[in-house]
Order: C-alpha cells, then sequence, then structure tokens
C-alpha cells in the first residue's frame, strides 16, 4: 500500500524554468526567384515561481500560459495540455530525462518528487502545439490593460519580428557554443569557460541585435563578468556550482590562452629592442628646441598608464581589461580618437567606455602624465627603434585523408571578419609553440597567411 503524497504547504514556492517551444515561418528566396517557405523552431525561456501541491493543477497550468502571455487560452479539468519536466534526482539533466504529465495523477507524483527532494530550479518542456488546440475564451478580461480593451487585432500567439530576430541570434549561439553532454552553452573566453545562462544568453542575442556584440565576443555587461558568472536564474534561487573536476583541459582553450600570452610577448620585445643605438644630438638648437615642444612618442607604458587613468578619473570600470585587446591592434592613447566606433565595439569596449576613453585620451595625451617617461634622445632613434623585424613562425598542414606539410609564415593574427564559426578544411593546422615545445592547433577565429613556401612534406 503506497503512502500518502504529502502536501505542500502554499508558502512554500518553487522555482520552475519553463521553456516553450514557438515555431515560425521563413520565407526565402533562391537565385532563380523562387520563393520558399521553412518553418523554424526555437525556445522561450521564462522563470516562473509556483507553490505546487495536490489540488492546483489546472492552476500550475494557467500560471505556466500568464508566464508566456498566452492567458487567451483558457484551461480546465477536461481541456488541458500535457507538459515534460525532468526530475530532481536526473545527474546530468538532459532532455532525454525527461517525464511526461499529461493528467491529474501525473502531476501529483511530480509534486511529491519535488517535495522530497527539494530541488533548486525544476526544468519545464512546453509545446505550443499542443497550446493551439485548446479552447480560445473571451478577449475583453479585467486582468487586460486599457490597449488590449480598445481592441487590437494582433494575435498574442503570433511571435513579433524581434523574437524571431532573437531566435535566429540564438540557434547560432547554439551552434558555436553548445554542450556535447548536455543542452547547455559554454562560452570559452581568453580567461576560461563561461557557463551562459537563459539570462546572459538572450543579453548576447539582443547585444547581437543591436549591433554591439559579435558572435565570436560576447558583450561587455556585468553579466558576463566572471565575477558574477554563477549560473542563477533569481536571487532566492542560488545553486552552487559543482566543482570541476582536474580533468584534462581543453586543448583549443589552452591554445588561445598560450597565443595572447606570446603574442603580448612578441609586441613588447618588438616594441623595446634591448640596445638601441645611441645618436648625437644636432648641433642646431633650433632642432633641439622642435624635439622638445614636439608631442610625446608612443610607448606601450602609455597604454597602460592611460587605462589606469580612465579607472580612477574617467570613471571606466575595468579599463585594463581592454589591454590585451587594444594591443593587437596597435591602439594606443595617440590614435584612440581616430578609431572607428564599430573595431572599439567588435573588440568589447561599451558604447559608453568608448565614448570616454575617446574624448579623455585628447587631454591626457596633451597633458604633462603622457610625456613625464619621455626621454631626451632624437625622434629618428625612436623611430628606427619602431620598425618591427620580421619573424615567422612554423605551421603543419595534417590533411584528413594522410600526409602533411610544414611552412613557416608570420603570426597569426586575429580575423576582424569572422562570425565564429568553425571553416570547413580538409586538413588541420598546427602551430610550433615556442613556450610548450609542441604542436598546438590554430584557435577559431585566428588567421594564417597559408600562401608561404612549403618546407618539407611530413612522413605519416
Amino acid at each position: 500500500m503506497s503512502s500518502p503524497t504529502p502536501e505542500v504547504d502554499d508558502s512554500t514556492q518553487q522555482s520552475f524554468s519553463i521553456s516553450l517551444t514557438v515555431y515560425s515561418k521563413i520565407k526565402k528566396t533562391s537565385v532563380k526567384g523562387k520563393t520558399t517557405s521553412k518553418e523554424e523552431k526555437s525556445t522561450k525561456m521564462k522563470e516562473l515561481l509556483f507553490a505546487p501541491n495536490n489540488s492546483n493543477y489546472v492552476k500550475f497550468l494557467q500560471a505556466i500560459l500568464l508566464k508566456h502571455g498566452l492567458e487567451i487560452y483558457e484551461v480546465t479539468e477536461k481541456k488541458h495540455f500535457p507538459l515534460k519536466y525532468i526530475p530532481p534526482k536526473a545527474k546530468a539533466q538532459r532532455v532525454t530525462d525527461a517525464i511526461d504529465v499529461d493528467n491529474v495523477s501525473d502531476y501529483k507524483e511530480m509534486v511529491k518528487k519535488i517535495t522530497n527532494e527539494k530541488p533548486s530550479i525544476v526544468k519545464v518542456f512546453v509545446d505550443t502545439q499542443h497550446i493551439n488546440k485548446l479552447p480560445r475564451g473571451s478577449t475583453t478580461r479585467g486582468s487586460r490593460s486599457s490597449e488590449d480593451d480598445s481592441g487590437a487585432t494582433t494575435d498574442s500567439v503570433r511571435v513579433s519580428d524581434l523574437d524571431c530576430r532573437l531566435a535566429r541570434w540564438r540557434l547560432k549561439l547554439q551552434k558555436a557554443y553548445k554542450n556535447e553532454n548536455d543542452e547547455g552553452l559554454t562560452y570559452i573566453g581568453p580567461l576560461g569557460p563561461i557557463s551562459l545562462t537563459p539570462a546572459m544568453i538572450r543579453d548576447w542575442c539582443l547585444a547581437l541585435e543591436d549591433g554591439q556584440a559579435t558572435i565570436a565576443i560576447p558583450p561587455n555587461i556585468e553579466s558576463f563578468n566572471l565575477a558574477n558568472k554563477a549560473p542563477v536564474l533569481h536571487s532566492s534561487c542560488k545553486v552552487v556550482a559543482p566543482p570541476v573536476s582536474p580533468a584534462s583541459p581543453d586543448l583549443n582553450t589552452l591554445a588561445s590562452v598560450i597565443l595572447l600570452r606570446t603574442l603580448a610577448q612578441l609586441d613588447s620585445g618588438l616594441l623595446h629592442p634591448t640596445s638601441p643605438t645611441p645618436q648625437t644630438p644636432p648641433p642646431q638648437a633650433k632642432v633641439a628646441e622642435t624635439t622638445m615642444s614636439s608631442p610625446p612618442i608612443p610607448s606601450p607604458t602609455q597604454l597602460v598608464r592611460y587605462l589606469k587613468y580612465a579607472e580612477t578619473s574617467l570613471g571606466v570600470r575595468h579599463a585594463l581589461s581592454y589591454k590585451s585587446a587594444l594591443e593587437l591592434h596597435g591602439i594606443g592613447p595617440d590614435i584612440l580618437p581616430n578609431v572607428d566606433d564599430k573595431l572599439l565595439s567588435d573588440l568589447g569596449i561599451s558604447a559608453g567606455d568608448s565614448i570616454c576613453l575617446k574624448k579623455g585620451s585628447i587631454a591626457w595625451w596633451n597633458g604633462a602624465d603622457a610625456k613625464r617617461k619621455r626621454s631626451n634622445t632624437s625622434a629618428s632613434s625612436v623611430e628606427t627603434s619602431n620598425q618591427r623585424p620580421s619573424k615567422r613562425l612554423s605551421y603543419e598542414k595534417r590533411f584528413h585523408d594522410g600526409g602533411g606539410c610544414h611552412f613557416s609564415a608570420p603570426p597569426m593574427w586575429k580575423d576582424d571578419n569572422d562570425d565564429g564559426l568553425p571553416v570547413e578544411h580538409d586538413y588541420d593546422l598546427f602551430y610550433q609553440c615556442e613556450t610548450l615545445k609542441q604542436w598546438l592547433p590554430v584557435p577559431h577565429g585566428y588567421s594564417v597567411d597559408e600562401d608561404a613556401e612549403f618546407d618539407d612534406p611530413v612522413a605519416t
């Protein structure tokens, strides 16, 4: 004889993550002028706080519809829609582990498991194809706003154009950062992996729509700060992140970190030659006066000093985090006002920070702080030191059908036109890492001049 299901106190609310599957038709025109219609599927995420018990099955379904703006549909004990939920004991929390809830009995069983396990959040999945079969109620209800009562003709179920565009961006993010073992997304940046919550994914999609981010570079907002990257949907439902097992690190992540560190060392070594040749200053007094009154000569240390100045005096938070991106593109405080805003946005700098950095660099560059470490040597010696010597790295092509070859080329560079999606080749490209003394794959988003002369074939 089974024990009765315990009742849940109404004051105890449970957090539910409601995933609603919606469908939209996209029209495409081919090269020959033929128009075809294709149905695309996307997912809308909402968080719901609800106190489940054995007697509020219909209220739970009504709360789901209200959360997604589908209150036009009516739910009764005879007319209801099915749903799926992932039980709390499922370790991987995959969609394949979901259990169907088709009637009151299934709902009571779900309430029993939630009451016994007390999970921090329960994932629920609903399909609009089942909701569309429900009867529709009257469009005039007391809960509707004055705009709805005036006779708006747009159906609340119809997905807006913005939702369609955000759904397309979400599909591209899923294709680029989808995990292999579960349904989550993980962005692997220069400082390590970041698990993407539904709120972070929506913020990224909105930034992509506004042109403030790319597929490869996330938006520069607080939700993507490493200190705030815990996967939390609600402040009262914080979940402790599982400890990361010390398994073998991702090779592509390790290669990206080493590459950025190597490029920074190369830039520092090329801009600071070990022994510049001293030159005798010209005897003319006029030339000396011209040198003393000329603008300061750019140096790498001025970028760090200016970014520190921006944090303390201009109110630009985390300004030093832009150092690597600016150094990689050779941008200093002397040319910052002439840099296009689109390029700064692609580097992950927000619009507000870009305006503050560009305006503040003019006054700082002409002030005493930019000139305080300037030497009295002639400009010609500095121009000679700024000429970068040519450096070539060793690369290796490994063809999928066997065989390969070595070649040397200049250092790889960040491709600004890259959309973050992998390029299909019949070979894998590796480079010789001087730090680890081994071959590492070229990270996604970087380009190599492959038109160099091949050195020798690789035996297989």
